[in-house]
């Protein structure tokens, strides 16, 4: 009996580990399909950035996997084939190339261009989402703006960097001279001029399925230079308002005086004031005639800063004939804001 139980143990532990071990290598066979795919040793994209949109090309070096006929791709960008007799298609979440005729293991170059738009001053560099490894990448860019700036959701050196930092990040001067000469072919292909860009990052071993989330951040144009524009203007319309309140003219506002300054205060215009007052027009002679008969025509009442454009008269004669008229008893000046109201008296008799 104890034989017995012990055969069985024997035999379950060995069906226990057959099928582990069928588990494992067929998670192993998934990582192989996986790798199967293939592999792409080097990319080299050129980009245009605008103030909408952006616009590149991308050639791709791909090692052929198992299926040699076919290379997929990811992509939220609009994207072309350029050359070389094969087809693109898009399909379910991606773009697939087929009639590439290759071997196992054999390289083939592609040539991509894509084009999308650019969100808050943000545009994607290199779109694509691939199903194996990417060894190196790089990406140019040509920025219609005065400032570009790079961000990347992964380590990645750009020239701005340090040769400390280079090493650090994992990139190598192979990567770096492969790169640069795959982007030479590019634009030579493209009847471009072949001048490596300042704004150039580079990337190492991308894995599959990983997204190379590099980004461009445009700067530099009218969207930086407003906050401090409005800021000037701000600051001058201040000061205006200032200059006027403190120098007694009149605001203008939509073409008219503001009558919150400008409308003189109300006296009362009785007929035994304007009868006494037709009388002094009739005796008054020279410069104190015309000043008086300018606040008359106002209604007996006039604001002093008014008198010089009424009169031709200058501030300081408007104010000394004012003073031949106060000290005679005719008018009244009385403070108002920044100036004086005149006013005509009726003497009584």
């Amino acid at each position: 009996m104890m034989m017995w139980k012990m055969a069985a143990l024997k035999s379950f532990s060995s069906m226990l580990f057959f099928s582990l071990a069928v588990l494992f290598l067929g998670e192993a066979a998934a990582g192989t399909n996986a790798s199967g795919a293939g592999e792409i040793t080097s990319i080299a994209c050129d980009t245009v950035l605008y103030d909408s949109g952006y616009e590149g090309y991308c050639l791709l070096v791909y090692n052929a996997g198992e299926d040699t006929d076919v290379f997929r791709f990811g992509s939220e960008a609009d994207v072309e084939l350029l050359g070389g007799g094969r087809i693109l298609q898009q399909g379910d979440g991606g773009y697939v190339v087929s009639g590439l005729g290759l071997e196992r293991g054999a390289a083939a170059e592609l040539v991509l261009k894509f084009s999308g738009n650019v969100s808050n001053h943000r545009a994607e560099m290199l779109p694509f989402t691939f199903p194996c490894k990417v060894e190196r990448a790089m990406v140019a860019a040509h920025a219609q703006r005065s400032k570009l700036v790079w961000d990347t959701g992964f380590p990645a050196y750009s020239l701005m960097e340090s040769e400390n930092v280079l090493a650090q990040q994992g990139v190598t001067d192979e990567d770096i001279a492969i790169t640069d000469a795959d982007y030479v072919k590019l634009r030579k292909m493209l009847s471009k001029d072949p001048a490596l860009p300042v704004n150039r990052i580079y990337v190492h071993d991308l894995q599959a399925e990983s997204k190379a989330a590099v980004y461009g951040l445009l700067g530099g144009g009218f969207d930086q230079v407003l906050p401090y524009a409005a800021t000037a203007v701000l600051i001058c319309i201040l000061l205006l308002l200032g200059f006027y309140l403190l120098s007694g003219r009149p605001m203008i506002l939509g073409g008219h005086e503001s009558e919150a300054v400008t409308q003189e205060p109300e006296e009362p215009w009785t007929e035994e004031r304007k009868r006494f007052c037709e009388e002094m027009l009739g005796k008054l002679a020279g410069d104190e005639h015309i000043l008086y008969k300018a606040v008359y025509d106002r209604g007996g009442s006039a604001l002093q800063r008014n008198l010089p454009e009424e009169t031709g008269f200058s501030k300081a004669k408007v104010t000394r004939v004012l003073d031949r008229l106060e000290q005679r008893g005719l008018i009244e000046r009385m403070s108002y804001g920044v100036t004086n109201n005149v006013v005509l008296k009726c003497q009584t008799r």
